[in-house]
């Protein structure tokens, strides 16, 4: 059995990681639109599963803990980018992931390839796969809009407008 004082910060840890999981949930609530909401709090629950459930190392944890404020301070819109960048950079692992998030954030010019090449292949897997899943909502969502539109159209109800009768 671990020791009380080891015990009290363990439970001091986990009980900051859920406030900062529930404050990010608040602010996906407040700060983005329903289908971005829908996909961020599903991804920001399962990292958060992800971490608790496998073998973290405290380090790990502090890494994982500055990178989900830094996305906090992001949806907030405060925070120094830069100086955020270069102070979890010196955490061990997470740096290229936050330089990506906050050159994206700030609206950098620089190239893809450039901040491609500062991921690891796994964080080059992760972009791929988030880049399909928000292409494919965006293409339902056009078509959700345009099935919306063409309803009120007052035509003959046989479909978009341009579209052959069936």
């Amino acid at each position: 059995m671990p020791p009380p004082a080891a015990a009290a910060a363990a439970a001091d840890g986990a009980a900051a990681l859920f406030s900062l999981l529930r404050g990010i949930l608040r602010l996906h609530r407040q700060r983005l639109p329903p289908p971005m909401r829908g996909m961020g709090d599903k991804y920001v629950l399962a990292e958060f599963r992800r971490h608790l459930q496998g073998k973290t190392t405290e380090p790990q944890w502090r890494t994982f803990a500055a990178e989900w404020q830094h996305y906090a301070a992001m949806l907030k819109g405060t925070g120094d980018q830069q100086g955020s960048v270069a102070a979890s950079g010196s955490g061990g692992g997470g740096g290229a992931a936050a330089s990506v998030t906050a050159a994206l954030a700030a609206g950098s010019k620089e190239t893809t390839e450039q901040l491609l090449e500062q991921l690891n292949p796994e964080q080059q897997q992760q972009l791929i796969k988030l880049q399909k899943e928000a292409m494919a909502l965006g293409a339902d969502m056009l078509q959700k809009a345009a099935r919306g539109t063409s309803k009120g159209s007052g035509g003959s109800g046989s479909g978009p407008a341009g579209a052959p009768p069936k």
